[in-house]
């Protein structure tokens, strides 16, 4: 008591509340805070202990007896990075505690904590501290120290403990994205994770549950983009500058395979029959998709090489995403037509060397071509077929062809593969697509 009584702000800042102090800290582990059990490099910095305010010392000492008076779930904010929990605690804490004590209000949580969802509520911490920090403290989010949220109730009766780990990844997004550009940081939460006021009833519980699953999504560094596609209204939530720092930052996309669908999508939508290949992209199954791709290398948008490198043997699935991202790119050209701006600019990087893999099917491409009577029928017949075993029919015609010798007949069409059958089928199909077009032109 004698240290608060004689309390002068000065340099130090309290982890905890956030107050400015200029002496009487007191160090405390884990038999004086709640926790801080386990090793001690748990403590930042791996210190012995933890540096706290006499203000913060004395309210520990209350805690048990507020905790069994609270009612909901409470939860705590622990990272390694010190000047992030410094930041929290400083905006979240003793200034917002201030600013109700000057307004004669009652103490409570910053903020509404609109989206009212475990993950969502986290990220909105997050929004709202990054609306509030300056130019100069942007680094803070550029760390490698995780940072996990600990949720839990003093209900004996329904006993509840629960973690949120946050990926570096995801504070690094959030961080450059609105230090990048505020409108697009701005955009992204208020169509993605925030619930406007005013909704009531089934609207209000429709919302709830969607921001509760993309924020979930986010956390656990899933796609999003079928939370933001609204194909109804054609419309991408979220904006394509947040989703696209997302692909690279959170997914990992490769800034090439991203700009060749970026180039992609433009070239579609700058088509006279834009309409047509989105209904033919919203309806499309798995097995059309390879078709729809085949298309595009027909129409000189996609090199074969570059359908290969989308979708490479192990990561055949892509496809399903790449639609996904073709559509986002697709429904923000519009409303940027409607707005009267432009694409934002494209993702420059050069394209990684063909495996073996993709040289084996330019090796048989280069057989059907020179010994085959007619590939653009092999190719018809290739394009016509949907089952298994029609593709295999097609191939043993090309044996008796002498256009395809038994070993390229046992890795394009392998026994009990039924997937790396259809894979092969799109590769080559977009192969041969892409060499007939140009002996033609």
């Amino acid at each position: 008591m004698e240290k608060i009584r004689n309390f002068q702000e000065g340099d130090k800042l309290c982890p905890v509340c956030g107050r400015n102090y200029l002496e009487g800290e007191t160090r405390v582990r884990a038999d004086k805070f709640p926790l801080l059990r386990g090793l001690a490099n748990f403590y930042p910095f791996l210190s012995d202990g933890m540096e706290i305010c006499p203000f913060c010392f004395i309210a520990i000492q209350f805690f048990p007896m507020s905790v069994l008076k609270g009612v909901g779930y409470f939860w705590f904010f622990h990272t390694q990075n010190i000047k992030l929990a410094k930041a929290v605690s400083r905006i979240f804490g003793w200034r917002h505690f201030e600013t109700l004590i000057a307004a004669n209000s009652s103490l409570g949580f910053y903020g509404e904590w609109e989206s009212l969802t475990e993950s969502g509520t986290v990220l909105n911490l997050f929004y709202k501290l990054l609306k509030d920090l300056s130019e100069y403290e942007k680094e803070i989010f550029d760390s490698p120290h995780p940072v996990i949220v600990y949720l839990f109730t003093n209900d004996n009766r329904t006993a509840f403990v629960k973690h949120l780990i946050i990926p570096n990844e995801v504070l690094i997004f959030l961080g450059k994205l609105r230090y990048r550009d505020k409108e697009a940081f701005e955009r992204f939460f208020k169509e993605l994770l925030l619930i406007p006021s005013g909704l009531q009833g089934q609207k209000l519980k429709a919302r709830r549950k969607y921001v509760s699953r993309a924020a979930r999504a986010i956390i656990e560094k899933r796609s999003i983009l079928s939370y933001a596609l609204d194909d109804a209204e054609e419309y991408l939530r979220g904006g394509w500058k947040a989703h696209q720092l997302y692909l690279t930052e959170v997914r990992k996309m490769p800034a090439w395979k991203l700009g060749i669908l970026e180039r992609l999508g433009l070239k579609i939508f700058s088509s006279a029959d834009q309409k047509k290949w989105l209904t033919r992209l919203k309806t499309a199954s798995y097995a059309e998709l390879g078709h729809i791709f085949s298309d595009f290398v027909q129409n000189g948008w996609l090199k074969a090489q570059e359908l290969y490198l989308l979708s490479p043997p192990g990561e055949e699935f892509f496809l399903f995403e790449a639609r996904d991202i073709l559509l986002a790119i697709l429904y923000e050209n519009q409303h940027l037509a409607r707005e009267g701006k432009s694409w934002p600019g494209l993702l420059e990087e050069n394209l990684p060397d063909p495996d073996k893999y993709y040289r084996r099917i330019e090796t048989i491409t280069e057989g059907i071509l020179n010994h085959h009577p007619n590939p653009e029928r092999f190719l018809g017949d290739l394009r016509s077929v949907r089952k298994p075993q029609g593709i295999r029919g097609v191939y043993l015609k090309g044996m008796e062809h002498g256009a395809l010798r038994w070993k390229d007949f046992i890795f394009l069409a392998p026994i009990e593969d039924t997937e790396r059958l259809y894979l092969n089928r799109d590769y080559l199909m977009a192969c041969l697509t892409e060499r007939i077009s140009q002996k033609e032109v």
